[in-house]
């Protein structure tokens, strides 16, 4: 039996990535107080049930077909590099292309 480890959240992008071939974001925020509302303003392409997923769960991973497609997602994310300071929910995000090699992170 052949195990594979893998630790780290930018480790688990980049096998996702290669297992769907697929472009992909991994997200996070820690916030005290954060509302669902601030966190839908800080990643507003995530739907409802989504949206309630992340929240309780303080991460997630999107995939994409496209590489245009995954930046527009990524682009629309407050993150610390973000001008908004009127939002509790900051959202780090890492992006990964279908080979597994991760192209950036917005903090």
């Amino acid at each position: 039996m052949v195990m594979k480890f893998i630790s780290g959240y930018d480790s688990v992008l980049s096998a996702l990535c290669i297992h769907y071939q697929k472009y992909g974001i991994f997200a996070s925020y820690q916030a005290t107080g954060c509302s669902l509302n601030e966190l839908q303003e800080a990643v507003p392409f995530v739907k409802e049930q989504e949206l309630m997923d992340f929240w309780h769960n303080g991460e997630a991973y999107f995939f994409f077909d496209s590489m245009k497609e995954m930046q527009d997602h990524f682009n629309q994310i407050i993150g610390e590099d973000s001008d908004r300071e009127d939002i509790e929910a900051i959202v780090f995000a890492v992006s990964c292309d279908p080979f597994g090699n991760l192209l950036g992170e917005n903090t």
